[in-house]
């Protein structure tokens, strides 16, 4: 029997299956959708791992997403610990779902990023470490996607009411970054497969917000990147160890950095501005991996 790719699927990724899934079907791939909401494990006296239609096999896995699906990370270990292949682990996609330990990662490394602080839920902590950068700031969850869980203040008032809307989903490490030196509303996101820039486009907020997310209304242009620019996005994938990555890049006179790493980037909605058929190209080199 042929190898089959397992395409993952999970609540926040929600266009990049279908995008993959259409992929297969063009490249006469055989695929299975995997829900990791229906997954199980089991430890022991065996390692199992299977959802509602029975044990769970599958040779390749399409990069994930687990925050909100945090238990299927160990699922996703057991299959590498099985022999699948894929292009993130389950470990490096951990790091890049984590913000601060993206950020850790990052700085052990030496690639340039936006400057961050880490601090706990109490507001004093959070209201210091926003004096230091100075107003505007931004701050946010360590977790979380399409541009949820961050907030921007002005103001002591401004960042109080942020602090206490990120924390209404229960405590957790909250991040301060600054803001003046970079465009505020704009980012550029880079597609990074296999160690190679894909595509790019520089992303705009739209309709009264800042946040530049297309989730949130922002639109994008291709982008023209820079040659530090495009070395930074591969070292920041590879530094997080993803073989597919979304990096989003800040512009400013000082040149780029990194602002965050994704592990399951939404480029489907790149597909009319890039050339290369992004879904094909995960497929491809995931399969390379056999």
């Amino acid at each position: 029997m042929t190898a089959c790719f397992g395409v993952t699927r999970n609540t926040l990724a929600t266009n990049v299956p279908g995008a993959l899934v259409d992929a297969c079907q063009r490249l006469g791939v055989r695929y299975r959708v995997v829900d990791l909401h229906a997954l199980t494990t089991t430890l022991h006296p065996e390692l199992r791992v299977q959802d509602e239609d029975g044990p769970l096999a599958v040779d390749f896995l399409s990069p994930t997403l687990f925050y909100w699906e945090e238990h299927s990370a160990l699922a996703v270990k057991i299959l590498e610990m099985q022999g699948c292949r894929m292009l993130n682990s389950a470990d490096a996609a951990m790091v890049a779902d984590d913000k601060a330990a993206t950020a850790l990662a990052l700085r052990k490394a030496g690639v340039a990023q936006v400057a961050t602080t880490a601090v706990t839920s109490d507001f004093e902590q959070v209201k210091a470490a926003a004096a230091a950068y100075g107003y505007p700031v931004v701050i946010k969850r360590t977790n979380g996607a399409q541009g949820r869980w961050v907030r921007l203040a002005h103001d002591d008032a401004e960042l109080e009411r942020a602090t206490t809307e990120l924390l209404a989903d229960g405590p957790g490490t909250i991040l301060a970054q600054p803001v003046s030196g970079y465009r505020l509303g704009e980012s550029v996101r880079v597609i990074v497969t296999a160690g190679e820039v894909r595509a790019a486009t520089v992303r705009h907020a739209g309709g009264g917000e800042w946040r530049s997310n297309i989730s949130a209304g922002g639109s994008q242009i291709l982008a023209d990147l820079s040659e530090t620019e495009r070395d930074l996005a591969v070292a920041a994938a590879r530094v997080v160890g993803l073989g597919h990555a979304g990096v989003d890049l800040l512009r400013s006179p000082a040149g780029p950095v990194v602002l965050e790493v994704n592990s399951c980037p939404d480029f489907t909605s790149m597909t009319p501005y890039v050339e290369p058929d992004l879904a094909a190209i995960v497929v491809e080199q995931t399969l390379r991996l056999g």
